[in-house]
C-alpha cells in the first residue's frame, strides 16, 4: 500500500528539500536489502496554497499532512490578494473536506517565522495540537520531520498506533495525566486489534480488556474516589452495613466490603463499584449496570478454563464490541469528570 503524505508548501525549493531527502533516507536504509525498497512505498504530493490542498482532500485519502504555517490559502496572483500565516486556518477547512473525515490523517507543521511561531505556541497551550508536531523551518528541523515520516512509513504499528492516539486523544490524556502511560498502552493495543483485521476468537484478547476494566477502577480508586479512612469511620458512626453478593456474607462494615484481605492491598472491584455507585452516586443506574457487567464478565472469561473461542464467531464479536465500548465509556466518564471539576 502506498503511503499518501501531502505537503503544503509554496516554495519549491522546500519540497523538493523535504522529497530528496526522505528519498535519501530510505534509501540509505535498505542499501544492505534492496529488494526491501518496495515495501516502503509513498507519494509525496505538493500543494501550493490552501485552496489546492483542500481540492486534493476532496478527491483523495492522506496519511499524513504537512503543512507550513506561513501560507496563504489563496495562490497569489494578479487580483488575487494573498495572507500569510494561514496555516491554522487551512488546517480547518481541510478537516471538513470529505476524505479527513473519512479517515483522519496525522498533521504536523512547519514554523519558518515569528509570527508562525508565536501562533503555534498559542494552539499548543490550548492543547490543539502537541509540541512535537511542530518543526523549525530549517536544515534540523527538516532532518527531524523525515525521521518521523520515516518511522511512519516503516513501522506500520507506529503509524496505526499515531492513528489510535489520535482518534481517542481524550481518552489518552486522561490517562496520562494520572501516570498511567501503561494504561494508555494496553487501551491502544485493544484499540488496534479490535479496529483493525486481527481475529477476535482469542482468548488473550478478552484477558487484555479485563486487565484494562481492572487496572482503571484501581486508577479511579486511588485517584478520583477514594475511600478515606474518614468514608470508614463515618460509615461506622451510622452503623451502616453492607452484603456482599459473591459471597453471600451480611453485615459488613465498609472497611471489610471495599478489601478483599485485612491489610487493605486488594480491592474488592465489584463492590468498589457498588458503593461508588449507592454512596457516591458517581455512576447513574445504565453506568453502574454496564461497568459492572462487563468488570464480572471479563474477569470470568480471563480466568475461565472454557476458553472463549470455542464460541461462535458472532458472540465473539458481539461480547468483544460489548466490553470494548464499555471501557471506552468509562473513560469517557472520567474526561467528562474532570472537565467539570476544571470548570467548578
Amino acid at each position: 500500500m502506498t503511503y499518501q503524505i501531502m505537503y503544503v508548501e509554496d516554495q519549491p525549493f522546500w519540497y523538493e528539500t523535504l522529497k530528496g531527502e526522505l528519498d535519501r533516507v530510505i534509501k540509505d536504509m535498505v542499501k544492505n536489502k534492496p529488494d526491501e525498497l518496495d515495501k516502503y512505498d509513498y507519494e509525496i504530493t505538493n500543494a501550493d496554497c490552501g485552496e489546492t490542498a483542500i481540492n486534493f482532500f476532496n478527491e483523495k485519502i492522506f496519511d499524513l499532512l504537512i503543512i507550513d504555517l506561513h501560507l496563504s490559502m489563496k495562490k497569489p496572483g494578479p487580483g488575487v490578494d494573498a495572507v500569510e500565516g494561514e496555516g491554522f486556518k487551512i488546517v480547518s477547512k481541510i478537516k471538513k473536506s470529505k476524505s479527513y473525515k473519512t479517515d483522519p490523517p496525522k498533521i504536523l507543521y512547519f514554523s519558518g517565522d515569528d509570527p508562525s511561531r508565536l501562533q503555534a505556541e498559542g494552539v499548543i497551550k490550548a492543547e490543539m495540537i502537541e509540541q512535537g508536531d511542530i518543526f523549525d523551518k530549517d536544515d534540523k528541523g527538516m532532518k527531524l520531520i523525515v525521521h518521523q515520516i520515516q518511522q511512519y512509513i516503516t513501522d506500520p504499528q507506529y503509524f496505526e498506533d499515531e492513528k489510535f492516539r489520535r482518534k481517542y486523544k481524550h481518552f489518552i490524556n486522561v490517562l496520562e495525566k494520572n501516570e498511567k502511560k501503561d494504561i494508555a498502552t494496553k487501551l491502544i493495543r485493544a484499540g488496534n486489534l479490535f479496529e483493525g483485521d486481527l481475529e477476535l476468537t482469542e482468548g488473550n484478547y478478552f484477558q487484555l480488556l479485563a486487565d484494562l476494566i481492572e487496572d482503571l477502577i484501581e486508577m479511579i480508586f486511588k485517584n478520583y474516589l477514594p475511600v478515606t479512612d474518614n468514608d470508614i469511620e463515618k460509615s461506622k458512626d451510622k452503623n451502616a452495613k453492607y452484603y456482599n453478593k459473591r459471597t453471600k456474607i451480611r453485615d459488613l462494615s465498609l472497611e471489610d466490603y471495599i478489601y478483599i484481605n485485612a491489610n487493605r492491598s486488594k480491592l474488592n472491584h465489584d463492590n468498589y463499584l457498588s458503593y461508588i455507585y449507592h454512596s457516591k452516586e458517581f455512576l447513574t443506574d445504565s453506568e453502574y449496570f454496564l461497568f459492572n457487567n462487563a468488570s464480572m464478565t471479563l474477569r470470568k472469561l480471563k480466568h475461565s478454563n472454557n476458553p472463549i473461542h470455542k464460541q461462535s464467531e458472532s458472540y465473539i464479536k458481539n461480547i468483544a464490541s460489548s466490553y470494548y465500548y464499555s471501557i471506552l465509556a468509562l473513560l469517557d466518564k472520567l474526561v467528562l469528570f474532570d472537565e467539570n471539576n476544571f470548570s467548578n
